[in-house]
């Protein structure tokens, strides 16, 4: 069962008086909210990371309605800036058809940032670097000085364009496992060495992971007994490697238990306000959190503790009915490399180890 506060109260004398409004009142506020959302960051179109951190699609489905996204709703619109007068310099950059070597020109454009941003140094304020259309990759820092000052850099005439840390690949595909409903592709990658992201026609590709799915969303799960497959195993399932506490510094609490600043409005906890400094808190910076505290509390939460491991010849798991997806396939020949993202539902905290 859950307990909503309204945002609205009612003030008699000194003091605020809350009520309590019924659940479908949340989720229509949840809903103001992605709406809100995409009309302040249009860029995202229907803001699919937005709907599904309000929880939209899990227990306010009656309100919304089903909404169904594609892989176009994922990426960022362009945003149409003015362009500069006919006064102002201009440098233009076309990472696909320029070239360092020409004048900057519309024409001929430059092909990187770094060089847009050297032939506009000491231009004054009111110099614009103009980037075309795709993606422009970036091999080293872009060096920004005071004799910069002033310059704007952005996308040319609503064009999408995208910047990136990242390398381009050119990946040839060739089947690797199309047999049984199967649809498992394979390329070669030369000259590189590890990738901590891949994205395709600018969306962000999911790892290859067992079981197969969608991680974002939790519900979907072995204990769920979720009828369209298991895309989460059972945390119960693995063997895990506590953590060493010893190595970990003196931990110091905080409970403010002044009563004058006690959150006396409700009656379900969360009336004082506590954060734990270092000890399994080393790991941020400032190392204070909430979740370091002394009493954690609400959904099932749990003090901060990062186990250490854990052992994947013991993840087996036996969702209802069986099927494929009983077990981890084990064991594995050599299991070395291997990551395992750990996902607590509801988004409490995540690890991977």
């Amino acid at each position: 069962m859950k307990t909503t506060l309204t945002l609205l109260s009612a003030v008699v004398g000194a003091e605020a008086v809350w009520s309590l409004g019924p659940e479908s009142f949340n989720c229509k506020m949840r809903a103001l909210a992605w709406e809100y959302g995409q009309k302040t960051l249009p860029k995202y179109g229907k803001f699919e990371n937005l709907y599904y951190a309000l929880g939209l699609n899990d227990d306010c489905k009656n309100v919304t309605g089903p909404v169904h996204f594609s892989p176009e709703d994922a990426r960022p619109r362009a945003p149409l800036f003015p362009n500069a007068g006919s006064d102002g310099f201009s440098v233009y950059v076309d990472y696909e058809k320029g070239n360092d070597s020409n004048d900057g020109s519309i024409d001929h454009p430059l092909k990187t940032v770094n060089a847009g941003v050297e032939k506009a140094k000491g231009k004054g304020a009111g110099a614009f670097v103009y980037l075309r259309a795709g993606i422009h990759y970036l091999t080293e820092t872009v060096q920004i000085t005071a004799e910069n000052s002033g310059l704007t850099i952005q996308n040319y005439n609503g064009e999408e364009v995208t910047v990136s840390g990242g390398k381009k690949l050119d990946l040839k595909w060739s089947p690797h496992n199309i047999q049984n409903g199967n649809n498992m592709y394979v390329s070669d990658v030369n000259g590189l060495d590890y990738a901590w992201g891949f994205q395709m026609n600018g969306v962000r590709a999911t790892r290859a992971r067992y079981p197969n799915g969608n991680v974002e969303l939790p519900e979907r799960s072995a204990e769920a007994g979720d009828p369209n497959g298991v895309q989460m195993i059972p945390g119960g399932s693995g063997d895990w490697t506590p953590p060493d506490l010893s190595k970990q510094g003196t931990q110091t609490y905080v409970t403010n238990t002044n009563p004058s600043q006690m959150r006396n409005f409700t009656t379900y906890g969360f009336q004082e306000y506590m954060v734990g400094i270092n000890g399994p808190c080393d790991i941020y910076d400032p190392p204070v959190a909430y979740w370091c505290a002394e009493a954690v509390k609400g959904g099932s939460a749990f003090a901060f503790r990062v186990p250490r491991g854990v052992k994947p010849d013991k993840m087996v798991i036996a969702p209802k009915g069986g099927g494929p997806d009983a077990g981890l396939h084990m064991p594995y020949a050599n299991p070395e490399g291997a990551i395992i993202n750990v996902w607590r539902p509801k988004r409490w905290a995540n690890w991977m180890f």
